[in-house]
């Protein structure tokens, strides 16, 4: 735990990308939020630095498809109805204090990219069930992780993500998920990374 607040204390935080607004900065890094899209999602992104973390440890997390729900504390189910590693559909229920359960089947991917790698998911293209009694299903849910090597050491991660959670959804529900919640989902993957 030491090893992580002092880590954090030392490395930079990453700048608000161009066209985004910052949010907060916590669990090194930088969270932020582009303009709302016509659809009226407004993306949202994190980008941080964690150097005691390496892509190895990364990878393995994350391409543990079925495993989201253990790393995940937003995450209660994640179960992998096809595919490897590479290219998989997969279920997760998703968990939020005071809203219904969120559900959605995704199709997710890993491919390389310049100095790591990317694992993808989208609900383009996969077949949605009826959600079961109490949960909704998600109206978007599109995201990625990218992790490379940081030149100062450690990792540089980017987080990007635009959700619907669709249903009735209070704003201020929303503004709270876009600062604490994906600090949360940060928090969680550089918790489990770092052991």
């Amino acid at each position: 735990m030491w090893s992580i607040l002092l880590s954090s204390a030392l490395a930079a935080t990453p700048p608000v990308p161009a066209g985004h607004k910052g949010v907060t900065v916590k669990n090194g890094c930088q969270i932020s939020v582009a303009p709302t899209k016509s659809t009226g999602v407004a993306p949202i992104r994190a980008d941080c630095h964690w150097p005691e973390v390496s892509a190895a440890a990364l990878d393995k997390l994350l391409g543990d498809w079925a495993g989201a729900d253990r790393i995940f504390s937003s995450v209660s189910v994640s179960e992998v109805k096809s595919g490897d590693r590479d290219r998989v559909t997969f279920f997760q229920v998703h968990v939020a204090s005071g809203i219904s359960d969120r559900e959605a089947m995704l199709i997710g991917t890993r491919a390389a990219v310049d100095g790591g790698f990317r694992y993808a998911w989208t609900m383009q293209g996969a077949t949605q069930p009826a959600p079961a009694d109490g949960r909704v299903t998600a109206g978007q849910d599109d995201g990625s992780w990218t992790v490379t090597d940081h030149p100062e050491g450690g990792v540089a991660v980017t987080y990007l993500l635009e959700y619907d959670p669709a249903g009735s959804v209070p704003a201020f529900f929303v503004r709270s998920f876009q600062s604490g919640g994906i600090v949360a989902l940060a928090g969680d993957l550089r918790s489990a990374a770092a052991k």
